[in-house]
């Protein structure tokens, strides 16, 4: 019966990670524009972005598009997963 329970334990947490990181990267897919400080047209929940050094600097402070990927307006790279939180 231990065992049964332990492995039960280990599915369900799991799972739970799997789910979790699925929905993460879903949520990272649907926003367009990341900022570290939350500036009005920059909102994510998305923290999995991470700094890189091909950042191209944008109109909007602390919001950035990678490289190739262009600005559809002001705040929205054409692309969601273009979008990176530049390095400071």
């Amino acid at each position: 019966m231990g065992n049964n329970t332990q492995l039960i334990i280990f599915v369900v947490v799991g799972l739970c990670l799997w789910l979790c990181s699925g929905q993460h990267n879903h949520e990272c897919g649907t926003y367009e524009v990341w900022s570290e400080n939350y500036r009005p047209g920059c909102e994510s929940t998305c923290k999995a972005l991470i700094p890189r050094p091909d950042c191209n600097k944008t109109i909007v402070p602390g919001c950035a598009c990678i490289p190739l990927h262009p600005r559809k307006s002001k705040h929205l790279c054409v692309h969601p997963h273009a979008c990176v939180l530049p390095v400071l």
